[in-house]
């Protein structure tokens, strides 16, 4: 079968089929319907609020989120080194990429956040102020990284 035509509805897509025209045997059109809603044309993006937020937010920089989230990969990508080559250790990857020691721990406590803050950071909903050093001193327990942050738990 081959699309004949899609045709767009307000609730819904209208797709009409034909039969291959390899197979004139059967002239048979089929009609498919499939419920369908536009999407927005611009996604709302709720930033997290503070606890103690009375004033209007604004959300973090392109910059600093887009460093902070390959701060989140790098962290995650060395933490899956160090579990599955055990060759490896933080001291060989500071080698290796050049840095210091704290650094590479550091990075690696981003492996470690709440799955909802880094969520958060990826969309971009962490508000201007939270960024990659007060990540990084973050506790490990994810409901105590919301308190530690004075952020209202998602």
């Amino acid at each position: 079968m081959l699309i004949e035509r899609i045709e767009v509805q307000q609730n819904r897509l209208v797709v009409q089929l034909k039969q291959d025209p390899d197979n004139p045997a059967e002239d048979d059109h089929s009609t498919i319907v499939i419920p369908w809603t536009k999407p927005p044309s611009k996604r709302a993006r709720s930033i997290l609020r503070p606890t103690s937020a009375k004033l209007p937010l604004r959300p973090m920089k392109l910059e600093q989120r887009a460093t902070l989230v390959a701060a989140i990969a790098r962290g995650r990508r060395w933490l899956d080194e160090l579990i599955t080559d055990s060759a490896t250790d933080a001291q060989a990857i500071a080698t290796r990429e050049r840095c210091s020691l704290r650094h590479v721990n550091m990075t690696l406590s981003l492996a470690f956040l709440s799955p909802a803050l880094t969520k958060a950071a990826v969309e971009g909903r962490l508000p201007r102020g939270i960024g990659l050093e007060q990540l990084r001193e973050l506790p490990l327990e994810w409901d105590s990284q919301f308190e530690a942050l004075g952020l209202d738990p998602i």
